[in-house]
């Protein structure tokens, strides 16, 4: 039996499924799966529903998202997802309002007009894993959702998964999205407020992380911190000794380049543990012409090693 396992994960924002793209943006779970990853990472995932007809749906019902994600063998991936907020749990005054001079949330693409609409954080899983259940561990939850990103409830999604052929094989897969403000990058003063936010949340996270490390558990974490991995605000992971921040090792030009396309910031990040387990093969942007139509992050994709 091998004493080590390589395992290739990649991590995305979905930008929602924005439909103003210049591709349906259901393509991108097809084109990450073409890399045949172990698991796919994801955030701002969108289901919209009018009717019985599931309009924009990356992970709902018809599964068209999933359903387009499969590996070389024509085997889907296994979905896993959580509506961060939703039309029914999270009801806004669809006169009111916001700081940019918008609507709220639900009055905007690609959620306007919809009997019901969600959007939430989930994992894509090769079909080589089982699953277990999903957990959720909530970062923040403010008093009332008031219908922008300022007050969207933040979560960290753990997920137990072993390989079908090996239980021994076997990893804590983690997903999260940290907090970012609508005034932030226009307002001195506000982006204090998203730095706060955004450190209190990396502080829980690393609180329900630890004690699955201390007990020798293999960890993946991937998600959309809107912060870059050597911020003030992701400390608290980097306190984390037994955790590897695995895009460092993206080479320099990709760096530059950054997750962000508008803003050219490196905020989508890979870590993984325990430390003295894990070795980084390779850790790169996945770019092109299909992938930026669709989203407005550049997916990172990871190679890693564990030892048994």
């Amino acid at each position: 039996m091998a004493d080590t396992f390589d395992v290739t994960v990649i991590t995305c924002n979905a930008a929602g499924g924005k439909p103003a793209r210049e591709s349906d943006p259901r393509v991108l779970g097809a084109v990450l799966a073409s890399y045949e990853p172990d698991f796919i990472v994801l955030q701002e995932l969108t289901v919209c529903r009018c009717g019985d007809v599931t309009c924009l749906d990356t992970l709902g019902t018809l599964n068209s998202f999933v359903g387009l994600a499969k590996d070389g063998s024509g085997r889907r991936y296994k979905a896993l997802y959580r509506a961060s907020v939703d039309t029914q749990r999270h009801r806004v005054n669809p006169n009111k309002i916001m700081p940019d001079g918008r609507g709220p949330k639900w009055q905007r693409e690609p959620f306007v007009g919809h009997q019901f609409a969600a959007q939430g954080n989930g994992f894509l899983v090769h079909p080589r894993w089982k699953t277990g259940r999903l957990q959720v561990v909530p970062l923040f939850t403010p008093p009332k959702f008031q219908g922008d990103r300022d007050t969207e409830p933040r979560e960290l999604l753990l997920l137990r998964v072993s390989r079908r052929d090996d239980p021994t094989v076997c990893l804590r897969m983690a997903c999260t999205h940290l907090t970012t403000t609508v005034r932030e990058h226009k307002d001195e003063a506000e982006c204090g407020d998203a730095e706060r936010m955004r450190q209190e949340q990396a502080a829980k996270a690393a609180r329900a992380l630890s004690p699955i490390i201390e007990s020798g558990e293999r960890v993946l974490l991937g998600g959309d911190f809107n912060s870059e991995s050597e911020s003030a605000e992701l400390a608290p992971l980097r306190d984390l000794r037994a955790l590897v921040p695995a895009t460092k090792r993206c080479p320099d030009h990709h760096k530059d380049l950054g997750t962000h396309i508008r803003r050219s910031r490196f905020i989508d990040l890979i870590w993984a543990g325990p430390r003295r387990q894990v070795k980084v093969l390779e850790c790169r942007l996945l770019v092109g012409d299909t992938l930026e139509a669709a989203t407005d992050h550049r997916p990172v994709l990871a190679r890693l090693r564990f030892t048994l």
